[in-house]
């Protein structure tokens, strides 16, 4: 018998890669469901670029920090303690670079800003109110961005709460665009399945993202122009499938997202820039 709300074409999912040879098939935790796992590059160098305008919380900084030692690039006029956690991350870790953004806050052109500074060849774009669940997410995301046909890598973002804040970007939704399964438990499996098993979609976050440097560079970055608040990640996805690369959400890259806690609400905010948003790519 078949799964329950499963159908026959769905049983099983192949990797899709050009490299079959090279995948190891594990069981997944889904019934009837084959899962396929990724080797890493072991020479890649993974740098994330975190706009800061504010340090939310040191807990979730010094909590990347033993996981993940990240380059961060920060706005300027931040209070006293936030400047001095940061300085004192820097000297904890020459390898990280904490670089000054002295200009009214634009989530676009900070990020552009720091993935141009960024070393490495691919660039991780991160909220700073992004928290870190385990240890193996950049593996997970780093291995799938590799793939040659792969553009953005998109991860599974939950509420504190553990219901699921991000799982895939859906284009059309409230008029621009909105995310796959919000609210779902994070454990569920979603809509046939589709909250569990890694897949292709339009756009994914932006609070979360892995993209090669040649890839940013390629579609010219962040739209800081037109869409320095919201929808710059959509729109930047679309730009990347229009370039002929799959942009991909994979459900074993969890992490928590405390939801414009630095910002505030970004409702209104986004509402403005949505008219905007629909007249691009």
């Amino acid at each position: 018998m078949g799964t329950p709300g499963l159908p026959n074409r769905a049983r099983t999912r192949q990797c899709g890669c050009r490299t079959c040879s090279a995948c190891r098939h594990l069981p997944s935790s889904l019934p009837g469901a084959a899962a396929a796992a990724f080797g890493q590059l072991t020479h890649t160098y993974a740098g994330p670029a975190r706009p800061a305008r504010n340090l939310y919380s040191q807990r979730s900084g010094e909590n990347q920090l033993q996981q993940l030692r990240d380059p961060r690039a920060r706005q300027s006029k931040q209070r006293p303690r936030h400047t001095e956690l940061f300085e004192s991350i820097r000297r904890e870790d020459q390898r990280i670079h904490i670089l000054r953004y002295d200009h009214p806050f634009n989530y676009s052109a900070i990020n552009n800003v720091g993935a141009e500074a960024a070393k490495g060849n691919i660039i991780c774009l991160m909220n700073n109110d992004i928290e870190v669940i385990g240890s193996d997410w950049l593996t997970e995301m780093v291995a799938h961005t590799c793939r040659p046909e792969i553009g953005c890598v998109g991860a599974k973002l939950l509420y504190p709460n553990d219901t699921i804040q991000h799982a895939g970007v859906i284009t059309g939704l409230w008029g621009v665009a909105g995310h796959a399964h919000k609210h779902f438990g994070r454990h569920d499996s979603g809509y046939y399945y589709r909250a569990a098993c890694t897949q292709n979609y339009s756009a994914v976050t932006a609070a979360c993202l892995l993209v090669r440097k040649e890839v940013y560079r390629q579609v010219g970055g962040l739209n800081e122009a037109a869409l320095p608040i919201a929808f710059n990640d959509v729109d930047f996805c679309l730009k990347v499938r229009q370039a002929g690369y799959r942009n991909l959400w994979t459900p074993h890259a969890e992490l928590y997202h405390h939801e414009s806690v630095s910002r505030g609400r970004t409702t209104r905010r986004r509402r403005k820039h949505a008219s905007k948003a629909k007249s691009l790519t």
